[in-house]
């Protein structure tokens, strides 16, 4: 999406190091970082916590991705023309007027640094030297994350009831990737414990307190883990059911996984701005109105409405949740 070269590091005791080969924009492929080289340059690079460089954070500044720091072996830190930091801020809401900047630690000094450009996945920042930097973001308002959700069932000594730790993190694969789940890393997130007495299968949801809509929801089973590596057989099943019309019933699991970008995603299935205010007009639930877009779509594309077609239509869009 950013016309960047894919590289996977190396992993090392303390980060990650990865050679870009020659001039060019590479992007990392654990971490999202994207990195503008002018020249051949071992990067070497780790992510680091905001519980020790929040507290630089004053006023109305809130932190918006994961803050790294970023080295150059052997070459000065020029060699890097620019950084695209990820950020998990979800920027489907244009009433909200926000600012995107860096947080620059120069020796023990805080500096507030400005960002050449923006998408709904990076923040794009010049590089004046290298040390921890992180994006940052500038409103009086709340802000939207786009959000993950880890379970982790908590073993009791009797086996008979069933207790689940429930992690919510941001939607970055910095955060999701580097995260290490040791026990002294969960006594530090803070989590929600779900406690049920009945075997499974049961389900969980996380409802948004407001508009009362379920943003996220999972049905937990009893059961061996599936393999990693899907046999033929299931990926022949993947490839077939994505040439398959998506049925009413299916297109209503994905309104629900829908956020506040659902309007996004109408104008990129060439739902126009007036059908979309009969479509609000008509129906008062906010899933019935993505449904009914969805809908719109399908019937305008009768024999095409596949599942693959969808999300080609809708794969440039950068707000898109990963569900």
């Amino acid at each position: 999406s950013h016309g960047s070269e894919l590289v996977t590091p190396k992993r090392l005791s303390k980060g990650r190091l990865v050679q870009l080969e020659e001039e060019g924009t590479y992007e990392c492929s654990v971490t999202g970082l994207v990195f503008e080289a002018s020249e051949r340059v071992l990067v070497r690079y780790s992510v680091l916590s905001w519980s020790k460089f929040g507290a630089f954070l004053h006023d109305s500044w809130k932190f918006a991705g994961p803050i790294f720091n970023v080295d150059t072996v052997n070459k000065d830190a020029s060699v890097l023309k620019s950084i695209q930091f990820p950020h998990s801020i979800c920027l489907a809401d244009t009433d909200n007027d926000m600012t995107f900047s860096v947080l620059h630690i120069k020796g023990n000094r805080p500096v507030i640094e400005p960002t050449v450009d923006h998408s709904g996945s990076h923040v794009k920042w010049n590089v004046t030297s290298l040390s921890p930097v992180g994006p940052i973001i500038q409103t009086s308002q709340a802000v939207e994350h786009h959000g993950v959700v880890l379970v982790y069932k908590q073993l009791t000594p009797d086996n008979n009831s069933y207790s689940f730790h429930v992690y919510l993190g941001t939607n970055s694969a910095s955060d999701i990737k580097e995260l290490k789940f040791t026990l002294a890393v969960t006594k530090m997130k803070g989590y929600f414990e779900a406690f049920f007495e009945q075997h499974p299968p049961f389900k969980l949801s996380l409802i948004e307190i407001n508009t009362e809509e379920t943003v996220w929801s999972a049905t937990i089973r009893e059961g061996r883990q599936r393999s990693s590596s899907p046999s033929e057989d299931e990926l022949a099943f993947k490839r077939t059911r994505m040439q398959d019309e998506p049925s009413e019933k299916q297109l209503l699991q994905v309104a629900k996984r829908l956020g506040k970008e659902w309007k996004q995603v109408a104008i990129f299935l060439d739902v126009t701005s007036k059908e979309l205010d009969n479509i609000q007009t008509a129906e008062t639930d906010v899933t019935m109105q993505k449904l009914k877009m969805l809908l719109m779509w399908k019937n305008r594309n009768s024999g095409e409405a596949t599942a693959r077609n969808l999300l080609e239509s809708v794969k440039e869009l950068d707000d898109l949740p990963n569900e």
